[in-house]
């Protein structure tokens, strides 16, 4: 009898015997849409065409499931070459997609994951309980849901075009339910409740003289962006933040506590009140043409530079008219471009000599999408040296017509005493070839601290294949601690994740790890070519791994008091000043 009367046959039969409402064995499953790790919407059209998919559910409130995902996982690789799918479905209510992403990481499991938030592609499937698998052959039909150790049976049925023997087995995971309803015991309004949580969140960005695309300063405003707004704060997508809260604490942190968030959805649900417009928080706006950080010195390019309407911009190196003639004590850093949309980042380095650049000594800061000005805290600095200019990096892109833009650096020098200056490890590799359709290449990275040091902070930066990045440090006395995950790394926003003054001490013999994977696979939606060979490049076309590691010398006592009108140091002063 051939495959296709078989597969029909069986359909009949177990439509007849199952349930109204659920979802058939051999029947083929409805259309699904899941967000990847990068917050995007997916199909299963965009995994092209495959022999069968293979998907496994899971969440961290299981373990079960997360049992099944490690034995699922471990099955993978006997079907490469053989056309199977093999993805991870998430259909946990508390989980983020940060989380998500974490909890394969963590795993070293690099399949697609995906994150099923209103749990629509577990009843799709017909799927109850975490740790179930599902197995659809090359035409979306069900043929096999169950636990871990039926699958691979199933599985080799399908790919041979056999009748699965075992097509469904009974699941130990705990049930899936779908998010409660966000219904509010008292009343809820824009005024009294959500203007608050936007201030707080969102109007630095989302305003007419912020980077945001549409303000969110009134409720007009917030009304008409309601259900964007509800669903990217309930996923964690904005305010963007990329650092898993599990490892680490970090100022300026944007993450939006779970009790704001719940807000939103409720004054959703109850339809939207305004309240009384009176007792609504006037937000907190800056000036679009001011400066964060109140510069004494500003440094203007002395001419425009021009970009064409399209194509690759090569990086351009620029100098900037100002010469230090004293070594110059700096609390204060912020790069600025007329023209915002054309400069994708830049780099800010000081030298003596052409462009002949350390960039462990000589390297100040850099801007890059979503950053912020760079600020010490008093008694550190960064310490320009007598005689040095600063070179600006500048990576421009086109945006479909001439455009043009001038650079300007503010500078604002350090207050009082001076004890410390800044030191960077930059944990870069330069020597590698990501192989075409790698969906999970990874790059190590090191150094060792030669003195005792306080930790400042840590930065990332890869390019469009950039799936993950995290830091770990391993004491002399054996201990490992992860200092810092970005399990799901956006090239669009490279944040900078600051730690708490004094916060984080590290012994001398300390080595410093970054550890980061690349997705060439053609999954990846941001990838140009995944059939390319991808070396090291500073065009984003290529990739790079750069992780920084801030930090100050513990024994270091510069004790000099700073001239706060030119950055000069006036005096040495005593050591327990």
């Amino acid at each position: 009898m051939p495959a296709a009367m078989r597969w029909l046959l069986l359909a009949v039969v177990l439509l007849t015997l199952t349930p109204a409402g659920a979802v058939a064995l051999g029947a083929p499953v409805g259309a699904m849409t899941f967000k990847d790790i990068r917050y995007l919407p997916r199909t299963l059209d965009d995994f092209g065409a495959v022999s069968a998919y293979a998907f496994v559910f899971f969440c961290s409130a299981c373990p079960e499931s997360e049992k099944a995902l490690e034995a699922f996982a471990a099955s993978e690789a006997a079907y490469r070459g053989h056309g199977v799918q093999f993805a991870a479905i998430n259909s946990g209510d508390t989980d983020s997609i940060r989380d998500m992403a974490w909890q394969t990481l963590q795993r070293e499991i690099h399949l697609p994951v995906l994150k099923d938030r209103d749990t629509s592609c577990a009843t799709a499937m017909g799927v109850d309980n975490f740790a179930t698998v599902v197995v659809l052959d090359a035409d979306r039909r069900l043929c096999y849901r169950g636990n871990v150790d039926g699958f691979a049976a199933a599985l080799d049925a399908v790919l041979a075009g056999a009748t699965v023997a075992v097509s469904e087995t009974a699941v130990a995971g705990k049930p899936i339910t779908a998010p409660a309803d966000p219904k509010a015991e008292g009343e809820v309004t824009w005024a009294s409740d959500i203007a608050p949580i936007m201030n707080q969140h969102c109007v630095s960005c989302h305003s007419a003289e912020g980077q945001g695309p549409f303000a969110l300063t009134s409720y007009k405003k917030v009304a008409a962006y309601s259900d964007m707004i509800a669903e990217v704060m309930t996923e964690g997508r904005m305010p963007p933040w990329y650092a898993h809260p599990a490892y680490g604490e970090f100022r300026d942190d944007r993450s939006v506590p779970a009790s704001d968030r719940l807000r939103v959805r409720q004054w959703i649900a109850a339809g939207m009140p305004e309240g009384d417009p009176a007792r609504a928080p006037e937000p907190v706006l800056r000036d679009p043409q001011g400066w964060a950080i109140a510069p004494d010195v500003v440094i203007e390019a002395k001419s425009m530079s021009a970009l064409p309407k399209s194509g690759f911009v090569p990086y351009q190196y620029m100098f900037l008219p100002y010469e230090f003639t004293e070594d110059t004590y700096v609390q204060g850093i912020e790069i600025k471009p007329s023209n915002p949309k054309v400069l994708h980042h830049g780099n800010l380095f000081f030298t003596r000599g052409g462009l002949n650049v350390d960039q462990a000594k000589d390297f100040l800061t850099g801007t890059v999408p979503g950053g912020m000005p760079s600020v010490l805290d008093s008694g550190n600095a960064w310490v320009i040296p007598k005689g040095a200019r600063l070179c600006l990096q500048l990576h421009y892109v086109t945006t479909g017509k001439l455009e043009s833009n001038r650079m300007s650096v503010g500078l604002r020098f350090a207050r009082g005493v001076v004890n410390k200056r800044l030191y960077y490890k930059n944990l870069d590799d330069a020597a590698f070839k990501i192989p075409p359709h790698d969906r999970a290449f990874k790059l190590v990275s090191a150094d060792t601290l030669a003195e005792d040091a306080t930790g400042l902070g840590l930065f990332g930066h890869m390019h469009l294949r950039g799936r993950d990045m995290t830091f770990y440090a391993y004491y002399p006395d054996g201990r490992k601690e992860v200092l810092m995950t970005m399990p799901n790394y956006n090239f669009d926003w490279q944040l900078t994740y600051r730690y708490p003054p004094n916060a984080y001490r590290f012994p001398a013999g300390t080595k410093i790890e970054c550890v980061a994977h690349y997705d060439n696979s053609a999954f990846n939606p941001y990838n140009p070519a995944p059939e390319r060979e991808v070396p090291h490049g500073e065009q984003t076309v290529d990739e790079m791994l750069n992780g920084f590691f801030v930090y100050t010398h513990d024994a270091e006592q510069l004790n000099l008091r700073v001239d706060p009108n030119s950055g000069h140091a006036i005096e040495q002063v005593a050591a327990n000043n």
